[in-house]
């Protein structure tokens, strides 16, 4: 990269110098930008990584047009939200800008993006505090970021995104080469998804050759092997099951028998005592073996602790839940995206290792991974109606009703696909029938959507 910029240097230092006794600014604007996108394109036809062709093409827009970063902002057009997902500082290490853009995803608040996006229009503020008084939530946003002004250009689709450069110092009055850069940035982002989507397909089934071990944690816990399934039914010992779960979901290290007998016996004294934790592990390790053939242990001990076995090949269903999650926001296709997210949904059975439900040490796994599942199946219900696949919707609400009932958002699915399967008035009875488990707060989520909802015609359901 570093032989790109040197090569750009040389072919400035050979500017005719009759060119430079021109005041002009948009003929020394036409000669760089030809220039750059000379020395660009030759340089890049020297790599096929898109992200030393993202990051190239960021620093050179950067340079081009004197700002002090440049990056891209992806946005969901559907939720308005956004968040940076590469960039270039000129300030190096020390720049703040991604610590200045923390909590503020929300592109609701900015209007003139989104009708760029929409319009395919470039945004040029040569001066921001021109918009204090009529645009005062758009210009708080750029008095946070130290953006005295700000270029951008939209890309779409798949990913859909701008390119910005913040305070730009040259050519402001010329953004036209944004457009350029911005195809650029968009075919190697592109081409990144498409790479780590090949990289998840590889790894999705969790039978193949290459695993030697699958775990299932939803709801119980269960070790398949292709010699044999272990339970916790078959362990039947309540103590080893939790002590076998503690360690398999946290396989980042080595636990000492202190710290798993603290984390497993909240307020308990450790009396130094390990004989308990050993002989639970020994007896484990030998039901594992008898039934499912497997000579190496799964439970190792490493110094004076335990862990899961690093030199097995291990996937559980949480991490092909996360997997298929991963593939769904990488593709651009509805049904690949349907199918991706109908096979996260099928996986979570209920909560992360149900008899362990009441031990402090899960509560943030279980939360995390409920809060996962209702986003997948949200956004599984919201493809299928987009399809207008109304009795999958039903199918899919339903499910997710039973894991969560009251919830808010899974209630308004109901609702909405038994109004489009049966109509009003049933729609009707389905909210008073749900409304009964439900708190005024999710009561206060099923409305707002419903009246969100064009689909919907709300005085029909609450006569207003």
């Amino acid at each position: 990269m570093a032989g790109f910029f040197k090569q750009l240097d040389r072919h400035r230092r050979r500017l005719p110098k009759e060119l430079e006794q021109y005041d002009d600014e948009y003929l020394r604007y036409c000669v760089e930008k030809n220039l750059v996108e000379t020395v660009l394109e030759s340089t890049l036809h020297e790599t096929d990584d898109p992200k030393e062709i993202s990051d190239l093409t960021l620093k050179t827009v950067c340079d081009f047009y004197g700002g002090d970063w440049s990056g891209v902002m992806d946005i969901d057009m559907d939720t308005c939200l956004w968040r940076p997902v590469c960039w270039f500082r000129s300030g190096g290490v020390n720049d703040t800008t991604l610590e200045r853009l923390s909590g503020l995803e929300d592109a609701e608040v900015m209007p003139r993006w989104l009708e760029s996006m929409k319009s395919a229009s470039l945004i040029v503020l040569t001066d921001t505090s021109e918009i204090r008084e009529s645009c005062p939530v758009e210009y708080a946003l750029y008095e946070r970021l130290d953006a005295r002004s700000i270029i951008a250009s939209p890309f779409s689709p798949s990913p859909t995104g701008f390119l910005v450069i913040r305070n730009p110092s040259r050519y402001l009055n010329h953004p036209e080469a944004l457009f350029i850069f911005a195809y650029v940035l968009h075919r190697a982002l592109a081409q990144q998804n498409t790479m780590e989507r090949e990289e998840i397909i590889e790894a999705m089934n969790p039978m193949e050759q290459s695993y030697d071990v699958y775990i299932s944690f939803f709801r119980d816990l269960e070790i398949r092997t292709a010699g044999g399934t272990l339970t916790e039914q078959i362990i039947n010992a309540p103590k080893t099951i939790q002590l076998v779960a503690y360690l398999l979901l946290k396989p980042e290290r080595a636990h000492s028998p202190r710290e798993i007998f603290e984390h497993l016996n909240p307020g308990e004294d450790f009396d130094g005592n390990t004989n308990a934790i050993r002989g639970s592990i020994y007896r484990f390790s030998n039901m594992y073996a008898k039934r499912t053939g497997q000579s190496a242990r799964l439970i190792v001990r490493e110094g004076s602790g335990y862990r899961r076995n690093p030199e097995l090949k291990i996937t559980t269903d949480m991490e092909q839940f996360d997997k298929h999650m991963k593939a769904a926001e990488l593709t651009s296709n509805s049904l690949e995206r349907i199918d991706e997210l109908r096979k996260a949904v099928d996986l979570y059975k209920g909560p992360v290792f149900m008899c362990g439900r009441d031990q402090l040490w899960l509560n943030d796994i279980v939360s995390q991974y409920e809060v996962r599942y209702i986003k997948a199946a949200d956004a599984l219900m919201r493809e299928l109606a987009k399809q207008q696949d109304y009795a999958s919707v039903m199918q899919y609400a339903a499910r997710a009703h039973e894991l969560f009932p009251g919830n808010g958002l899974i209630c308004y699915w109901l609702i909405m696909a038994t109004y489009n399967l049966s109509g009003a008035d049933m729609a009707k009875k389905e909210y008073l029938r749900l409304k009964e488990d439900m708190t005024q707060e999710e009561i206060d989520v099923v409305t707002l959507h419903l009246n969100k909802n064009s689909m919907i015609r709300y005085e029909e359901l609450f006569g207003v």
